[in-house]
């Protein structure tokens, strides 16, 4: 019964492995122009994951990295084009109990609650963007970027596990002092 709404059976008391959530995205597709020159690609040294391709004469880029230290995952998004990037981005989880909310003009949070237990956690989502065109809104819980020239994600995640006894963690505070070490 991992990854299901079942709480694990005994020696466990808590609902470990459980998913936490996922980041959804989908490029704003103006006209629907074919892709060409898809590419993926994995730098193993520099721990970078990207994905590039060409639309209407455009090249595309996304990188993925994630830093252990900084504990935080990200997306950057950049095109050879000014004000070409275009997408929306948004949560997803498997957890009953759950709320999406916007915490401030670029940033969204997900928090869940493990059902029949005590563990919560919260992760938040940040954008970032580059270009004087470029928006940021938030409409039902999604983050919508447009006319960027760049845009990267953050995303920070945090329980209120601390130990085997302890469940008192502030993964609230966790995430943001996450986010506020991002140079």
């Amino acid at each position: 019964h991992i990854q299901d709404s079942t709480t694990p059976a005994y020696p466990q008391f808590e609902a470990s492995y459980q998913p936490f959530g996922d980041i959804y995205f989908a490029m704003t597709d103006e006209g629907n122009k074919p892709i060409t020159h898809y590419k993926r690609d994995l730098n193993i040294e520099n721990s970078i994951a990207g994905v590039s391709y060409e639309r209407d004469g455009i090249q595309y880029h996304r990188e993925y990295f994630a830093s252990s230290t900084n504990r935080i995952l990200g997306i950057h998004f950049s095109a050879t084009k000014k004000q070409a990037i275009d997408f929306q981005a948004w949560f997803g989880t498997v957890h009953a109990i759950h709320a999406i909310t916007k915490l401030d003009d670029s940033t969204i949070a997900l928090k869940v609650q493990v059902k029949d237990g005590a563990l919560f956690g919260v992760a938040y989502l940040r954008v970032r963007t580059k270009g004087s065109h470029a928006k940021v809104t938030i409409k039902d819980n999604q983050l919508l970027i447009k006319n960027a020239d760049e845009a990267s994600l953050f995303l920070s995640a945090a329980t209120n596990f601390k130990s085997y006894n302890d469940v008192s963690g502030n993964p609230d505070s966790l995430c943001k002092a996450y986010l506020n070490d991002i140079k």
